[in-house]
């Protein structure tokens, strides 16, 4: 090879490095997100701060609203609610109503067995049936416990006797 024509290789190489250089360059400036843009993370950590907010003030009204229905049903609060968004992690303590009070049972079908245990295989004290009325004294596995006229307690199948 010629003087001429190493001069021309090392101008090509010079040539194609700086064009690879530029183009990379200009691929980089490509795949970094435009400041302010929606990929920008600083901008999407604005955004998200904000649907945040939003979302914990929506969530605070209805909290309000349903306090609102909660004491006009008669509820009591034991611990007053801090609305101040003071981070605390400590839950309010809310009491509700006070539900019906059931003193007894009535039998709604026929042939209803009064068992010994809350359990559809113990021993059967009694037969009831549909209109029959019996005291009531808690529930225990989908089974009331009951007292029966004659002063012994039994259990009767919830599906047997709505609570009275």
């Amino acid at each position: 090879m010629n003087k001429g024509g190493i001069i021309m290789l090392v101008i090509a190489a010079i040539v194609f490095c700086g064009l690879g250089f530029v183009i990379g360059q200009l691929a980089k400036a490509a795949s970094v997100p435009t400041p302010g843009g929606k990929d920008d993370p600083l901008v999407s950590k604005n955004y998200v701060d904000k649907l945040v907010a939003e979302r914990t003030a929506d969530l605070q009204n209805q909290l309000d609203e349903l306090m609102a229905q909660f004491l006009a049903m008669g509820g009591s609060v034991d611990i007053p609610i801090d609305n101040s968004n003071d981070n605390n992690d400590t839950p309010a303590v809310v009491t509700p109503p006070p539900g019906p009070t059931y003193t007894s049972v009535k039998i709604t079908t026929n042939g209803a067995r009064v068992r010994s245990q809350p359990n559809t295989t113990s021993d059967v004290l009694i037969t009831l049936n549909s209109g029959d009325v019996v005291d009531y004294l808690g529930e225990e596995n989908d089974f009331y416990k009951i007292k029966l006229p004659d002063g012994r307690e039994g259990y009767i199948a919830t599906w047997l006797g709505t609570k009275q």
